[in-house]
């Protein structure tokens, strides 16, 4: 291949980028359905936080299961079918007439398609497709969750609001299957099957020979290092978020202090982590693992919400919400000091897969 070309895994980046933006935003579109649905149909709105409730813990739960199919069935299929789920939940939705609906559609089918996009997918194709800039591909695949709310939430939300919901739910159905279409020409799901190695790969790879990464064992001041930005991230998170009742009564400079500093720091915590379980459970486990850590990042969510709307009702502040979460990224600070660094282990051999056609 001529030096003079782009490396096809940086298609297959785009492509899962794209696909991550769509899926987010996607999902995204349940916050401006709130009030017009409760408009038209007079629901309770427990009954659809109760469908966005199921949409929040389904988007949590299937990552671990995703991650599992690509490794059976191979990203681009698993990617095909959350996308083609994502059109059927909410094309249907623009015909719905009960609240069962909303719940089996938004909270359900909407819930599985974007949890099977999550972060999952982009951790399994920057671990499968580059060696170099890694990190950064990961990053950028992090990035996607804010960019797809930043790009679609204030189109849907003028669309609702001058044309109707319906159009709304119509138009993002037919992105979902735009970028199925992209998806289906482009995506691959391994290097092999264009006959390359990964990007930045020095050596021939063979069949995917997986185990931490060489360099953790040998070089313990990496992981080391990988580590303390993690115990960075959450203590600064934490403290931001002890600091934030504070930052409210200080006025709007504070405010929006708070504001950039919490929000440059919510996403760094996923390529280190992402690390992390590289060089515990190996490469080929990534996507698994990962989906694992993601669920119980998503139940926490799911509770966090909870206990948070449970604290206001009963006390009428957040002030011990925001306190507790605060606590918490502390001591998760202080229990990712105790990771210690992975034992060397055998390379695990899994069969060369079987080429997907083009």
């Amino acid at each position: 291949m001529s030096r003079s070309r782009i490396h096809y895994a940086w298609v297959v980046a785009a492509v899962t980028f794209l696909a991550l933006l769509a899926s987010t935003g996607i999902g995204a579109t349940r916050a401006v359905l709130v009030l017009p649905l409760e408009r038209e149909f007079g629901w309770d709105r427990a009954i659809i936080s109760l469908a966005l409730s199921v949409n929040l813990l389904l988007f949590g739960l299937c990552g671990p299961f995703a991650g599992a199919l690509m490794v059976r069935f191979g990203v681009r299929r698993v990617m095909l079918a959350a996308l083609s789920t994502l059109a059927v939940g909410v094309g249907l939705s623009a015909f719905m007439q009960s609240s069962w609906q909303l719940v089996a559609l938004w909270g359900v089918l909407v819930g599985i398609g974007s949890g099977s996009m999550a972060l999952v997918l982009g951790v399994t194709v920057a671990t499968r497709w580059f060696v170099a800039r890694r990190g950064l591909v990961t990053g950028l695949f992090s990035a996607s969750v804010a960019t797809g709310q930043l790009i679609f939430l204030p189109l849907q939300a003028t669309i609702v609001e001058t044309i109707g919901w319906r159009t709304a739910v119509t138009l993002v159905a037919g992105v979902a299957v735009v970028v199925a279409v992209l998806v289906g020409l482009l995506m691959r799901d391994d290097p092999r099957h264009v006959n390359l190695q990964p990007y930045g790969a020095t050596e021939p790879s063979g069949p995917v020979a997986s185990s931490a990464a060489p360099s953790a064992p040998g070089n313990p001041f990496r992981l080391t290092v990988t580590v303390k930005l993690l115990v960075w991230y959450y203590s600064l998170r934490g403290m931001s978020l002890l600091f934030l009742p504070a930052a409210y009564d200080m006025g709007a400079p504070a405010l929006a202090g708070f504001a950039v500093f919490y929000g440059l720091d919510w996403v760094a915590t996923v390529p280190p982590t992402v690390k992390l379980v590289a060089d515990h459970f190996g490469r080929e486990r990534v996507g698994l693992v990962f989906g694992w850590v993601f669920a119980a990042h998503q139940l926490g969510g799911a509770l966090a919400a909870f206990g948070a709307g449970a604290a206001h009702s009963w006390l009428g502040e957040y002030l011990v919400a925001f306190l507790v979460a605060g606590g918490l990224c502390l001591l998760a600070a202080g229990m990712v000091i105790g990771i210690t660094a992975p034992a060397r282990r055998a390379p695990v051999h899994i069969p060369e897969p079987t080429p997907a056609p083009a």
